[in-house]
């Protein structure tokens, strides 16, 4: 009995270690690579936080804070509850490749919007040539189209994928379905020379 019992142990101790085996070594590489960059980011919020407090004044401190904390309404009051019920809506209508493009552009082109908003709430008609440099319409124009167009692009190629698997199947269908109404159809005998009437 205690034989049979250590010899139990003893395989599934041998399917333990199979079934966990050794960590993969990519996990610990992405483990690195994360500490890396959150060390990274952490040392650059911090150089931005000691710069804000050393050198800005106090109306440049409350307007960031005033920036920061209407960012921080906007995201969390308006563009993720859109995102969210909009996603909840198509999730009904929609498969799982339209649903996650769709998010994505959501998500993104949102906080795209969130960002270049300020440029757009500026007053017109300001003297200095500096606030408004650019185009900033037709540069969120061209980031907005780039953010659906990179979202839609994997959707269009798998549904073309998805459109040759499927013409490739029907004709080897439609090639196995001739050979098999070739074999049951009935061979004709053939006709030897037709006898005479002396014959």
């Amino acid at each position: 009995m205690s034989a049979t019992a250590s010899t139990d142990d003893a395989s599934q101790d041998d399917a333990a270690q199979t079934t966990k085996g050794p960590r993969p070594r990519g996990g610990r590489v992405a483990l690195v690579l994360r500490l890396l960059l959150g060390a990274a980011g952490l040392a650059v919020l911090g150089n931005g936080v000691r710069g804000l407090l050393t050198t800005a004044h106090v109306a440049a401190l409350t307007s960031v804070g005033r920036w920061l904390l209407g960012g921080l309404i906007l995201h969390d009051g308006v563009l993720a509850p859109v995102v969210f019920t909009v996603c909840a809506l198509a999730y009904r209508r929609t498969g799982p490749r339209l649903r996650r493009a769709l998010a994505a552009i959501l998500l993104i082109g949102g906080s795209v919007v969130l960002v270049a908003l300020p440029e757009f709430l500026l007053p017109p008609g300001n003297p200095n040539p500096t606030v408004h440099p650019l185009n900033y319409a037709r540069g969120l124009a061209i980031v907005l189209g780039s953010v659906i167009a990179a979202a839609l692009l994997p959707l269009l190629l798998s549904a073309a994928r998805d459109r040759r698997r499927a013409r490739r199947r029907a004709r080897a269908e439609a090639l196995e379905e001739s050979l098999q109404t070739e074999e049951a159809s009935p061979s004709l005998p053939e006709a030897g020379p037709n006898p005479g009437p002396d014959a």
